[in-house]
């Protein structure tokens, strides 16, 4: 499992790029779960950034189980919370 998280936007303009691999049981047990409490199905109501200059964070989750399956959102900073902030938080924490 792959998990990268994309932030643009701000005053500058300015991209950052945040990636975590999961390979083993373990690790991606650790992840799955808070993977799956994220709103997928709700993202594009998140994507519209409210106000100039904020941020939007564009998250994409690959995993390889048999068959590979991506989830992608876009979530703008003023709705980032709950589960789409813990998830941001984790990944730029885990990202070397």
């Amino acid at each position: 499992m792959t998990i990268t998280v994309r932030r643009s936007g701000g005053v500058a303009g300015l991209s950052r790029t945040w990636t975590v691999s999961a390979s083993d049981g373990s690790s991606v047990a650790a992840w799955w779960p808070l993977v799956e409490s994220c709103p997928w199905d709700a993202s594009d109501e998140a994507a519209a950034p409210e106000g100039a200059d904020r941020y939007v964070y564009a998250i994409r989750v690959e995993t390889t189980a048999g068959s590979s399956s991506e989830r992608d959102a876009r979530v703008a900073e003023a709705r980032l919370s709950g589960p789409w902030k813990e998830l941001v938080t984790r990944v730029r924490e885990g990202s070397a």
